[in-house]
Protein backbone atom coordinates (compact mmCIF):
# COMPACT_ATOMS: atom_id res chain seq x y z
CA UNK A 1 0.00 0.00 0.00
CA UNK A 2 1.10 3.36 -0.65
CA UNK A 3 1.38 6.60 1.25
CA UNK A 4 -1.37 7.85 -0.87
CA UNK A 5 -3.87 5.21 0.18
CA UNK A 6 -2.32 4.68 3.74
CA UNK A 7 -3.72 8.03 4.18
CA UNK A 8 -7.03 7.97 2.56
CA UNK A 9 -7.64 4.86 4.16
CA UNK A 10 -6.93 6.37 7.92
CA UNK A 11 -8.85 9.16 7.21
CA UNK A 12 -11.37 7.19 5.82
CA UNK A 13 -11.63 5.40 9.58
CA UNK A 14 -11.91 8.69 11.03
CA UNK A 15 -14.66 10.51 8.70
CA UNK A 16 -16.71 10.00 5.52
CA UNK A 17 -14.84 12.05 3.20
CA UNK A 18 -15.78 14.23 0.64
CA UNK A 19 -15.22 14.12 -2.89
CA UNK A 20 -16.18 16.74 -5.78
CA UNK A 21 -15.31 17.79 -8.84
CA UNK A 22 -17.80 19.15 -11.45
CA UNK A 23 -15.19 20.89 -13.22
CA UNK A 24 -17.37 21.34 -17.00
CA UNK A 25 -19.74 22.64 -14.26
CA UNK A 26 -17.59 25.34 -12.82
CA UNK A 27 -15.38 26.18 -16.22
CA UNK A 28 -18.49 26.98 -17.49
CA UNK A 29 -18.99 29.95 -15.41
CA UNK A 30 -15.85 31.95 -16.59
CA UNK A 31 -17.87 32.05 -20.12
CA UNK A 32 -14.43 31.64 -21.86
CA UNK A 33 -13.82 32.28 -25.54
CA UNK A 34 -11.74 30.39 -28.21
CA UNK A 35 -8.96 32.33 -27.69
CA UNK A 36 -8.65 30.93 -23.96
CA UNK A 37 -8.94 27.71 -24.79
CA UNK A 38 -6.00 28.06 -27.37
CA UNK A 39 -3.45 29.98 -26.07
CA UNK A 40 -0.69 30.83 -27.03
CA UNK A 41 0.10 27.11 -27.17
CA UNK A 42 -2.35 26.12 -29.51
CA UNK A 43 -2.82 29.44 -31.59
CA UNK A 44 -2.66 28.24 -34.86
CA UNK A 45 -4.24 25.17 -34.44
CA UNK A 46 -6.36 23.84 -37.80
CA UNK A 47 -9.52 23.24 -35.62
CA UNK A 48 -11.66 25.08 -33.34
CA UNK A 49 -10.70 23.91 -29.62
CA UNK A 50 -13.10 25.90 -27.36
CA UNK A 51 -14.87 23.33 -24.96
CA UNK A 52 -12.22 20.71 -24.75
CA UNK A 53 -11.31 21.79 -21.32
CA UNK A 54 -8.04 19.34 -21.09
CA UNK A 55 -6.67 22.24 -22.90
CA UNK A 56 -7.46 24.61 -20.36
CA UNK A 57 -4.88 22.94 -18.04
CA UNK A 58 -2.01 24.02 -20.33
CA UNK A 59 -3.38 27.18 -21.77
CA UNK A 60 -5.46 28.43 -18.62
CA UNK A 61 -3.66 26.41 -15.45
CA UNK A 62 -4.67 29.52 -13.38
CA UNK A 63 -8.53 29.05 -14.15
CA UNK A 64 -7.97 25.01 -13.21
CA UNK A 65 -5.99 25.89 -9.96
CA UNK A 66 -8.89 28.61 -8.61
CA UNK A 67 -11.29 25.72 -9.40
CA UNK A 68 -9.85 23.12 -7.59
CA UNK A 69 -9.01 25.86 -5.01
CA UNK A 70 -12.93 26.49 -4.55
CA UNK A 71 -13.49 22.85 -4.00
CA UNK A 72 -10.98 22.79 -1.26
CA UNK A 73 -12.32 26.01 0.47
CA UNK A 74 -15.74 24.49 0.25
CA UNK A 75 -14.67 21.46 2.54
CA UNK A 76 -14.02 18.79 -0.70
CA UNK A 77 -11.68 16.65 0.63
CA UNK A 78 -9.47 14.99 -2.39
CA UNK A 79 -10.31 17.32 -5.52
CA UNK A 80 -10.11 15.02 -8.72
CA UNK A 81 -10.13 16.37 -12.46
CA UNK A 82 -10.55 13.21 -14.50
CA UNK A 83 -10.42 13.95 -17.91
CA UNK A 84 -13.00 11.58 -19.49
CA UNK A 85 -12.92 12.10 -23.04
CA UNK A 86 -9.25 13.34 -23.23
CA UNK A 87 -7.72 11.09 -25.93
CA UNK A 88 -3.83 9.09 -24.30
CA UNK A 89 -1.71 11.70 -25.91
CA UNK A 90 -3.50 14.87 -23.67
CA UNK A 91 -2.73 15.35 -20.24
CA UNK A 92 -2.94 13.13 -17.89
CA UNK A 93 -5.62 13.29 -14.42
CA UNK A 94 -4.53 16.00 -12.09
CA UNK A 95 -5.31 15.37 -8.17
CA UNK A 96 -4.79 17.74 -5.65
CA UNK A 97 -5.30 16.67 -2.40
CA UNK A 98 -4.88 18.16 1.22
CA UNK A 99 -3.81 16.11 4.13
CA UNK A 100 -1.87 13.66 2.96
CA UNK A 101 0.90 13.12 0.37
CA UNK A 102 1.40 13.21 -3.42
CA UNK A 103 2.61 10.35 -5.53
Amino acid sequence: MGPVEARLRELMAQRILILDGAMGTMIQQYKLGEDDYRGARFRDHAHDVKGNNELLSLTRPDIIQEIHEQYLAAGADPDRDQHLRAPPRWPRPTTTCRNWPTR
